[in-house]
């Protein structure tokens, strides 16, 4: 199914803006990201979604692409809120300087599994978190997708064990609870958006930073990396988000087609990045980055260190109430793939 999906995609990139239009469109989205690399799975998938959207509403719906030029994940949900931009697809991490309460997805080594976390974005929890989200900021979730379990990399040393991670200079996402996991972890975190990673790390501002494997091999992270260690700390999440003003004045049919294509989306781009995973790691190491993967041991020794300073972090900041109720989604979940 990977492979098929993967073709697809592909497809898609090529025959972006194809299909022309016998009118002028009835509805215009400007959709931004920080993704720019065709080899990403984000990118092919939001190509595919303009693909999607453009053919199915005949032309009625465009869709207009800007990649990587509206800012970073934080400016760019801060668009579609203010009603300037249509739609994003930003990472939990840049949201959680809008809406706290989407740290509790950040909590280390909660989630075990993809398809654990699949289920677990069809839970009533999510549902509630989403809807909450919408209430509070005006920004409405169309579709979730995993965008890969997050692995450190560094120019310094292998990681295999939290003592390893004493002293560097980590790049973390714009969120407070990726940057008490650094400093749980004896790390120094800096804070950048995604388009300052490469050069941040090329002019040694940090050492290292944190992202799926796939993402690290194909957006130009792993060319200026020494190594990279998969302890697979958290799984990242994407929203596929609008500005909810925006979309409650659409038709019905053009909010139809904006959904099916946003599922289609996430989908898409979290069935690309698995089928990936190999290929990253194998191109990583053709380019000379040692690819480590940590044991099952060491991950419990990383969750035994990180796991209590980030839950006592997100606790006293969003209460014991949504995190107990998140983790009990995720066991329930995880009970749902794996049974009892």
């Amino acid at each position: 199914m990977f492979d098929t999906l993967s073709k697809w995609a592909a497809a898609a990139v090529l025959t972006v803006g194809a299909t022309t239009a016998v009118h002028a469109a009835d509805v215009t989205v400007k959709f931004a990201s920080a993704f720019a690399s065709p080899e990403i799975a984000e990118y092919q998938a939001i190509a595919a979604f303009k693909d999607f959207v453009e053919s199915r509403s005949g032309g009625e719906i465009e869709i207009k692409l800007f990649a990587q030029s509206l800012g970073g994940d934080r400016e760019m949900f801060e668009q579609v809120q203010q009603g300037s931009l249509e739609m994003s697809f930003p990472a939990d991490g840049a949201i959680a300087g809008f809406y706290p309460p989407v740290q509790v997805l950040s909590i280390p080594y909660a989630v075990p599994s993809s398809t654990v976390a699949w289920r677990l974005f069809e839970s009533d929890f999510m549902k509630g978190l989403t809807d909450d989200m919408r209430e509070q900021t005006g920004v409405r979730t169309l579709a979730l997708s995993e965008s890969g379990f997050r692995s450190m990399s560094n120019n310094v040393r292998t990681i295999k064990t939290p003592e390893d991670m004493v002293g560097l200079k980590m790049r973390t996402m714009e969120s407070p609870v990726f940057m008490e996991l650094m400093r749980s972890l004896g790390s120094v975190p800096t804070p950048l958006p995604a388009t300052e990673i490469v050069i941040s790390l090329k002019q040694g501002v940090v050492d290292g930073q944190e992202n799926p494997i796939p993402t690290i091999a194909n957006s130009g992270i792993g060319e200026v990396q020494k190594f990279v260690s998969a302890d697979e700390h958290v799984l990242g999440v994407q929203f596929v988000i609008t500005n909810d003003e925006w979309w409650n004045g659409l038709e019905a049919k053009h909010q139809q087609i904006l959904k099916d294509g946003s599922i289609l989306l996430a989908q898409l781009s979290q069935a690309t990045k698995q089928a990936q995973m190999d290929e990253a790691i194998a191109k990583l190491e053709g380019m000379g980055t040692e690819v480590y993967i940590n044991s099952l041991a060491e991950k419990r020794m990383f969750r035994d260190v990180a796991q209590p300073g980030v839950r006592a972090y997100i606790e006293g900041l969003l209460g014991t109430e949504i995190v107990a109720d998140y983790l009990a989604a995720v066991d329930l979940a995880t009970e749902q793939v794996y049974g009892n």
